[in-house]
């Protein structure tokens, strides 16, 4: 079920990039993004909680279903942010900087948050329940969602005409 995510990512990669390159910025793009997400995973908890199956191996066709549409939509909405995010930083310095900000800024807080939350949500789970296991991660896009709205710098410097010019003369 989770290679739908992946699927939907891949495909969706290069024009969500192009989405928050030309045509609404990576600023909007990434809300846009983190408010799918976060939907969606409302949605499969909500409808985790509601069709509880009487065996534990998932063998209920709607259901699987449902879970498969809303991680198609999850993918499109993670890639919305993981596309548009690399991007930005490196928008957001000259050009002798970027190094700094892409390997000691953008790859030290994203390998941290991948360090400190597995231990954190082991623990949350292990003391309530997994039953939190997706509340848990609402909270934590909600606040990326609040942090996302402070940033002020890092999208596409001219206009959208400038952000083809990256496309490889072949590809037209």
């Amino acid at each position: 079920m989770l290679g739908m995510f992946s699927l939907s990512f891949m495909i969706f990669a290069i024009p969500v990039g192009f989405l928050g390159g030309a045509r609404i910025g990576r600023r909007k793009t990434i809300t846009l993004g983190l408010l799918t997400v976060i939907a969606i995973i409302l949605a499969a908890f909500f409808i985790g909680e509601t069709s509880k199956p009487q065996d534990v191996a998932l063998t209920d066709p709607p259901v699987i279903m449902r879970f498969m549409g809303l991680f198609f939509l999850g993918g499109i909405g993670w890639a919305m942010v993981n596309v548009n995010s690399l991007p930005m930083v490196v928008d957001m310095t000259v050009n002798e900087k970027v190094g700094g900000y892409t390997g000691g800024l953008y790859y030290f807080f994203s390998q941290a948050a991948n360090l400190v939350a597995p231990p954190f949500a082991g623990a949350l789970l292990d003391l309530i329940g997994y039953e939190t296991l997706l509340p848990f991660a609402v909270a934590f896009f909600l606040l990326a969602l609040i942090a996302m709205q402070f940033v002020r710098r890092g999208d596409v410097k001219g206009g959208a005409e400038d952000a083809y010019e990256y496309v490889p003369p072949d590809m037209d």
